[in-house]
């Protein structure tokens, strides 16, 4: 279940950069359970193609997993595409995936450490 509090981040998270296209939680299962197009924005995909795409990333970050203890826990996953870049990050807390889009000009990592974990640190 989605607490108010978790659709206010997301909120915050859209309306923090207009480099944000799109932002939404995903729970283990691949589900999109939560999301919001920046203003104005267009989407790439269409909504199958959308859920398709997000059941893939959540099945690669849990491929992840095994390695953590080797390597540390995932902080983000980023995945660069000609029109977008797409962020993962991991908010176990509460059993979730937070998927962010960018334009593909957009700085991702002030947006990530100036914005986005500050935001969801308690969520973390």
């Amino acid at each position: 279940m989605m607490h108010d509090s978790t659709y206010d981040v997301l909120n915050q998270i859209l309306d923090s950069d207009e480099g944000i296209r799109f932002a939404g939680f995903v729970d283990r299962n691949g589900r999109l359970v939560m999301h919001a197009y920046h203003d104005g924005i267009e989407p790439l995909l269409t909504e199958k193609e959308a859920q398709k795409s997000t059941f893939l990333t959540t099945l690669k970050m849990t491929m992840r997993e095994p390695f953590e203890e080797k390597l540390g826990k995932v902080e983000y996953s980023l995945t660069v595409y000609e029109k977008v870049k797409r962020l993962t990050i991991p908010v176990k807390k509460q059993g979730l995936l937070l998927l962010i889009s960018t334009e593909r000009s957009a700085d991702h990592e002030r947006i990530l450490e100036q914005k986005v974990f500050p935001m969801i640190a308690a969520m973390r």
